[in-house]
């Protein structure tokens, strides 16, 4: 929702196609923090976070990345079909 709004706005437009132009490298402010459309694909820069599970099943964050991470569209380790 945060990122169709945002892209709405950006294209100034309710038009599909304006709306999908508009969501390339788009910035936009969800609840958890910040985040940033990949400028090619629809894919999402976002923080990283390590945690640690507590005994109550909730999280401590020990690490958080500085920078969102650019997003992989897909993943190295999965085997594409037909490929090696």
């Amino acid at each position: 929702m945060y990122v169709w709004k945002a892209a709405v706005e950006k294209a100034q437009s309710f038009d599909v196609t304006k709306v999908t132009a508009a969501v390339l490298d788009l910035e936009f402010d969800p609840p958890g923090g910040s985040k940033r459309m990949h400028r090619t694909n629809h894919h999402t820069y976002k923080p990283v976070y390590v945690g640690r599970i507590r005994a109550d099943g909730q999280f401590d964050i020990v690490w958080r990345s500085q920078e969102l991470l650019e997003p992989q569209a897909f993943s190295p380790y999965l085997r594409v079909a037909g490929g090696h």
